[in-house]
């Protein structure tokens, strides 16, 4: 539930932020305004639908509930067909509408709040015999689709860009849709990833168009404001009444569940087989490594693991020209730890391709909030990542990068995938051909920790690599070593004449920074403590490199 309502403000605020918003809903206009809101009521389960005694229900209907909860305000509900309800939005005829995505036409007619409130996920439903990411045998098929849904328009456009050809049956709702797989009046259809009722038909895609957003029309700027800060303050002061109306609809523990009957099943066989379940684990070394992916699944999704952030930093401007993320574990009892403490964990049983999946959706949600800081002035920065050349020449890694994409969008050259292991002449032409599919899907790619073991020249020949990043050893000690500065040089007109972007890591003092600054090369950047330390998130608001 996290992904949706974020905690924007700092611990010590917490007492000032209370006492202004119970004043604030005290003293609102709105709690004497006996207006009462036109709601527009659409049919998306769970999102949305009638119940079994006739009555509004879903996910927006309680979280509207709980948003409005002591402020006075009133509503009733107004059913349209989705399309026709933004048309109403649009035009004035009805005040609000959840689950709106904003597009910049959008944008001009009505107003969205700044929190969005959910991330729908979308499958392509079919009742034929295809197999998942098998889309062009969708090639001739009937196809179900919403009008003006966005969900519709954006597949219909997509299956088009592969040259995909299907046969469109426009309706107006979701329900229609349903019915048509249902008779078999056409072989699929978009749908909810969370519709139980689409639960006996095989799922070939999934994807998201973005978030969604609570939208009023141009007269209703104030309830929109308002229903932002209740976001806020339900965010911080009642967490958990969001969270138990998210886990009634999306419970993302249901097959999770399924797996802990089977697994206790499993055991009480062994249990009867043996009398020690230590013998067990001895005679079973795969129960006790499944007992630890499970302990690492359960940290990420109890959002135990975090990134922290490093600045890289162009020493002519001091300007940020990019940060690299950093995996962090948040210890019950020890604080925050570095990999060092755990990374081994994860690598030994097999956790990291999942864990790096992990992160590069974390690290596509938190560019778009950091490029609205104001103190970031270039909007162009990247933000880069580790990678080993394991799972950069694993093609299901490779098959489940672009699954993430096509749900999270990405701006081209935003993401930075950094090859953290030395790399091998054998590995060149493997290597290089899964570096160029990354690269047409937007990334660019770093080669780390150059100039030192197995790293060479002959690998800027034959790798299409973006960023070198110059192992530390190269800085330590440079003030002191003209043969460092002399190789440093060298590297650095290298990168120049093959137009490659050159970082220095570990950069600690002035004098280190001031010898990189006076090598004349526009793309010499800097990463070390000398700017700042890896911070959090929410403390990069905060950084000044101006100030360094």
């Amino acid at each position: 539930m996290e992904k949706i309502f974020k905690a924007r403000f700092i611990l010590i605020l917490f007492s000032l932020f209370c006492i202004l918003n119970i004043k604030s809903y005290a003293d609102s206009d709105i709690n004497n305004n006996e207006e009462i809101l036109k709601v527009g009521f659409y049919d998306n389960k769970p999102y949305y639908f009638m119940n079994k005694k006739g009555k509004e229900d879903g996910y927006y209907h309680d979280l509207l509930n709980l948003l409005i909860k002591g402020t006075g305000i009133k509503y009733k509900y107004i059913k349209y067909d989705f399309s026709e309800a933004v048309n109403k939005l649009e035009n004035g005829e009805i005040d609000l509408l959840f689950g709106l995505h904003r597009t910049d036409e959008r944008m001009k007619k009505v107003i969205y709040t700044n929190n969005y409130i959910e991330i729908e996920t979308y499958r392509i439903y079919t009742n034929k015999d295809i197999r998942y990411g098998k889309l062009d045998e969708l090639e001739g098929l009937k196809f179900g689709l919403v009008k003006n849904g966005m969900n519709s328009n954006w597949i219909f456009e997509f299956l088009e860009n592969k040259d995909i050809n299907i046969i469109p049956v426009w309706v107006d709702t979701d329900k229609d849709s349903i019915k048509l797989l249902k008779n078999k009046s056409v072989g699929a259809i978009v749908g909810s990833a969370e519709n139980n009722d689409l639960d006996g038909y095989k799922n070939i895609y999934e994807f998201s168009v973005g978030p969604v957003y609570i939208a009023g029309n141009k007269h209703k700027g104030s309830i929109i404001k308002e229903l932002d800060n209740r976001i806020d303050y339900i965010d911080v002061l009642e967490k958990k009444h969001i969270e138990k109306i998210y886990r009634d609809y999306f419970n993302e523990a249901t097959n999770l569940d399924k797996k802990k009957i089977t697994i206790i099943i499993s055991i009480i066989f062994l249990l009867i087989i043996s009398t020690c379940v230590l013998v067990i684990k001895s005679m079973c070394p795969k129960i006790k490594k499944n007992k630890i992916k499970s302990s690492i699944r359960n940290r990420i999704k109890n959002k135990e693991y975090l990134l922290y952030y490093q600045p890289i930093v162009d020493p002519k401007k001091d300007s940020i020209v990019g940060f690299e993320a950093l995996l962090r574990l948040n210890h019950p009892k020890e604080g925050i730890l570095t990999p060092y403490k755990f990374i081994d964990e994860i690598e030994k049983n097999d956790m990291l391709s999942e864990m790096s999946i992990w992160v590069l959706k974390q690290v596509l949600l938190d560019y778009n909030k950091i490029k609205k800081y104001n103190n970031i002035d270039n909007k162009k920065f990247y933000i880069s990542m580790n990678l080993t050349i394991k799972e950069i020449e694993n093609d299901d890694f490779i098959y489940k990068i672009q699954e993430i994409l096509n749900i999270y969008r990405m701006e081209k050259n935003s993401i930075c995938l950094e090859i953290v292991e030395s790399v091998r002449i054998s590995n060149l032409e493997k290597l290089q051909k899964a570096i160029q599919t990354l690269k047409n899907f937007g990334f660019m790619i770093a080669i780390d920790d150059f100039g030192v073991e197995y790293s060479n020249l002959d690998i800027l020949e034959k790798l299409d690599f973006d960023i070198i990043k110059l192992d530390k050893y190269f800085v330590d000690d440079i003030s002191e070593s003209i043969v460092r500065q002399r190789i440093m040089k060298f590297i650095s007109d290298i990168t120049i004449i093959k137009n490659k972007s050159l970082v220095a890591e570990g950069v600690e003092d002035i004098l280190q920074k001031e010898i990189i600054k006076n090598i004349e090369n526009n793309k010499f950047f800097i990463q070390g403590y000398f700017y700042s330390k890896p911070i959090s998130i929410e403390d990069i608001k905060n950084i000044n490199i101006k100030s360094c």
